[in-house]
């Protein structure tokens, strides 16, 4: 029959229209619009968590600086291993952290607040992430 489409054969383009109990449809300006998939929610009745939250771990530094490389490596491991992000800015683009930090870089924060420069303590930075301060860790 002329108007009706035949059965979708494997390798006809998609182009052709979307694929309904293997027939071709024809899309018109009279096709409804498919109707949005539903929210996705997990086993708790939430929705999922942000697959790429906020980096929690900040590297301020610059380019060619030898403890600023020092540190990333780190911070790296540490963010790798914790599942946590982590960012890095220059203060050769920001003046006003250029203005703050330059004779402290390498500069690590940890969300949002100063924790160490010039050198990175993995243990501590470690501790940091799972909301332990150093001077009240068991041992």
């Amino acid at each position: 029959l002329p108007g009706r489409p035949g059965p979708r054969l494997l390798g006809v383009p998609a182009r052709f229209g979307p694929v309904l109990f293997g027939h071709v449809a024809t899309v018109s300006a009279t096709t409804r619009p498919l109707r949005p998939l539903p929210t996705v929610v997990t086993l708790t009745g939430m929705p999922p968590a942000d697959p790429s939250p906020a980096p929690r771990i900040t590297v301020i530094g610059k380019p060619g600086c030898h403890l600023c490389d020092v540190a990333k490596e780190v911070v790296e491991r540490v963010a790798a291993d914790t599942g946590v992000g982590w960012q890095e800015l220059s203060i050769l683009d920001d003046p006003g952290l250029a203005e703050q930090y330059w004779e402290m870089i390498p500069v690590i924060l940890v969300d949002g607040e100063q924790h160490d420069f010039y050198r990175v303590d993995e243990d501590r930075l470690r501790a940091a992430l799972k909301g332990r301060r150093h001077w009240l860790r068991r041992r």
